[in-house]
């Protein structure tokens, strides 16, 4: 959405929320909260428009991953996701894969440990096609009950690209995706699905 100072263009106060998710979202910047909260936040980055210029331009920079998966390569939910047949996940494969992000990638995985020893992975489905199988698991972020999808492809057997919603996820090697890994390697060498614990789960530990 692009930035004018025509007052009869402009008329922020009249977007509706999608619209100002968007603005914020194309600069770069925070893009949660209340319409009110946002509009307010616009309002303030109005003032500076050679920063909004600057912010702008670093926000639509291209980085390039060897292990970001494009979103719209990602299966959709229509198609028959199982919660079975998991593809083996070796240590030297998870070293492998996580080597190929070098710049915050131990902070990433010490992040997906957490993630994985505190039972924050709700579901892990797979859909195989070919030679490609995708992985896709909910996670659930580190308070309350709110979960995201993070997916990991693989191609002949290797863990190879990633996507998640977090803002490293665009990398492929964020915690989130990290996470599966562990999920994947835990469960083919001793067969248990580390997931996280239903209600009824939790009554029968207390």
């Amino acid at each position: 959405m692009e930035f004018k100072q025509d007052k009869d263009e402009f008329k922020v106060s009249q977007w509706t929320k999608e619209q100002c998710i968007e603005w914020l979202n194309g600069i770069g910047v925070r893009h949660t909260g209340t319409k009110e909260e946002l509009l307010a936040r616009i309002a303030k980055y109005q003032k500076f428009p050679s920063l909004v210029k600057k912010l702008k331009h670093r926000a639509n920079r291209q980085y390039n991953f060897v292990t970001a998966l494009n979103v719209n390569d990602i299966p959709p939910n229509t198609v028959l996701w199982k919660d079975d047949n998991y593809p083996k996940v070796t240590k030297a494969m998870f070293e492998k894969y996580c080597c190929q992000k070098r710049q915050g990638s131990l902070g990433q995985q010490e992040k997906a440990h957490r993630l994985f020893v505190s039972r924050k992975i709700v579901s892990v489905k797979v859909y195989v096609e070919g030679q490609v199988t995708f992985v896709k698991a909910q996670i659930r972020k580190s308070y309350g009950n709110v979960s995201r999808p993070a997916v990991l492809k693989f191609q002949s057997g290797l863990p190879q690209k990633g996507h998640c919603s977090c803002p490293v996820g665009l990398s492929g090697v964020c915690c989130h995706v990290i996470s599966i890994l562990y999920f994947l390697e835990y469960y083919h060498l001793y067969k248990v699905k580390v997931l996280a614990l239903t209600c009824t789960d939790r009554k029968s530990v207390v």
